[in-house]
C-alpha cells in the first residue's frame, strides 16, 4: 500500500506574491471605503431621524402653549339694544350676523362698530322668538322657535368677492 500523498498544488501558490500584495492592498482600501461609507451612512439616517424630531417638535410645540385670545373690535349697542341670541362669522373673518330678540338680523364687518345691513325677519305680530338653535357645526341655517309654537327657519349666506388687482 502506497501512504504517499501526491501535494496538491493551489491556485493561489500559483500567483507571484507581488500581484497577491497589490491585490491584497486594493482589497484593504476597498475595505476600508465600505467602512467608512457604513459609518457616513449611518450618521446620516441618526441625523435625518434628530431632524424630523425637532421638526415634529416645532410643529407640536405651539400645541404646548396655553390658548391666548385678543380683542380685535368691540361694538357698543345702544342703551335700548334688544338682546343678541345669535352672533355668527363667516369662515374668511369678514362678515358677521346678529340676531335679536325681536327679529332683527344685522350684518356687520368685525373690524368695524356700524353695520353693512339691517333686517327685520318676518315674524307675526304678538309674537316672540322663544328659543334659537343652529343648524349644526358648518351650516348657515338657523331656527328660530316663536312663542306660538312656529318654527321660522332662515339662513344666513355670504357672497365672497375678490377685487381685480393690477400686478
Amino acid at each position: 500500500m502506497n501512504t504517499s500523498q501526491v501535494p496538491t498544488v493551489s491556485p493561489l501558490s500559483q500567483i507571484p506574491s507581488s500581484v497577491l500584495a497589490r491585490r491584497r492592498t486594493w482589497r484593504m482600501l476597498k475595505d476600508r471605503a465600505a467602512r467608512h461609507g457604513v459609518m457616513i451612512g449611518g450618521f446620516g439616517v441618526i441625523v435625518a431621524i434628530m431632524l424630523i424630531f425637532f421638526y415634529l417638535l416645532y410643529v407640536v410645540f405651539p400645541l404646548l402653549k396655553p390658548a391666548s385670545a385678543e380683542v380685535v373690535a368691540s361694538y357698543s349697542l345702544d342703551a335700548d339694544a334688544v338682546e343678541t341670541l345669535y352672533l355668527a362669522m363667516e369662515e374668511q373673518a369678514e362678515v358677521a350676523v346678529r340676531f335679536d330678540r325681536q327679529g332683527g338680523c344685522a350684518s356687520l364687518p368685525p373690524r368695524m362698530a356700524r353695520p353693512w345691513t339691517e333686517q327685520v325677519l318676518p315674524i307675526p305680530a304678538e309674537t316672540t322668538i322663544s328659543s334659537i338653535a343652529e343648524g349644526g357645526k358648518g351650516r348657515s341655517v338657523v331656527g328660530l322657535g316663536l312663542s306660538d309654537g312656529t318654527v321660522l327657519l332662515t339662513e344666513h349666506t355670504y357672497k365672497t368677492s375678490f377685487p381685480k388687482t393690477s400686478a
